[in-house]
């Protein structure tokens, strides 16, 4: 059975960086939902994003998986070591996971599970999302407010250029809340667990991936001006005709904002900037 974050901290006489954003699972059965989810069994290769103290990463052990391991804090490699020493399906690296392309540390498919910090939540996920290409499910822990904005519809506040992204490269669903009292030291904020799969292909036709994404990330660039202001702004060369032409060939009021597109939309208005592109 896993010690608590608490306990081995105080073993090993260390306290959570501030810094780095440290919070520990405490309450284990927690994990119960997200490793179903994920479908850890024996042999199933499992990328971990912050071992900590290995409370954790011995949780996901008893399931039989082989655990990969990063771990920014060089403080907890003896921790670490020696959960290494005691299990061969565990091994560890001492690195920031910005810094490593995660494919490269497995041969063939592997499952993502984390607990982010909020101040690397979301450049982790555009990594997941972006760069790497083998994993098929991750399971993150985050911040209640994170996993509201990545699922959040077309026309709320929460809704973002990086909702779009999650959902151009994944399904996502929520998973349980865990409450602020199931960490160690206690944050001022819930948690909660966000499900992603892979999709094998994106729910939209794209052709140009750059001018979609160039699209997306201007749109929100400014939120409190209208789409066709951010477009202005985004693509000098066309003046405000061109563009309202290009908005109402594909069905959209130029007076929209950008947090009110769907997806589709903003893949329709992507190909026919592409194509007003490609006739000039």
């Amino acid at each position: 059975m896993s010690e608590s974050a608490r306990r081995i901290l105080y073993q090993v006489k260390l306290h959570p960086k501030k810094a780095l954003g440290q919070v520990f699972l405490q309450d284990l059965p927690s994990l119960r939902a997200s490793l179903e989810f994920l479908g850890i069994g024996s042999g199933v290769q499992v990328l971990e994003i912050g071992s900590g103290v290995g409370n954790v990463t011995e949780a996901l052990l008893t399931t039989g998986a082989n655990i990969i391991g990063l771990e920014i804090d060089h403080r907890f490699q003896p921790v670490l070591a020696r959960l290494q020493a005691h299990s061969s399906a565990f091994q560890y690296r001492i690195s920031n996971a910005n810094q490593e392309h995660w494919d490269e540390l497995f041969k063939g498919t592997y499952q993502v599970f984390g607990n982010l910090p909020y101040y690397l939540s979301s450049s982790l996920l555009e990594q997941l999302l972006e760069r790497e290409h083998r994993w098929e499910r991750a399971a993150f822990l985050l911040q209640k407010e994170v996993v509201e904005r990545l699922v959040a519809k077309p026309g709320s506040k929460a809704y973002s250029a990086l909702t779009i992204l999650s959902d151009f490269h994944a399904k996502l669903e929520k998973g349980p809340i865990v409450g602020r009292h199931s960490f160690y030291p206690v944050p001022q904020v819930d948690s909660q667990f966000l499900h992603l799969i892979r999709r094998d292909a994106p729910p939209v036709n794209v052709p140009n991936r750059q001018i979609f994404w160039q699209l997306v990330r201007g749109a929100f660039a400014h939120r409190r001006k209208t789409l066709l202001n951010n477009l202005l702004v985004l693509y000098p060369a066309f003046d405000r005709n061109k563009l309202q032409v290009l908005l109402e060939r594909c069905g959209i009021v130029f007076q929209r904002r950008g947090e009110s597109l769907t997806i589709e939309e903003f893949a329709r208005l992507a190909t026919a900037i592409q194509e007003s592109f490609q006739a000039t």
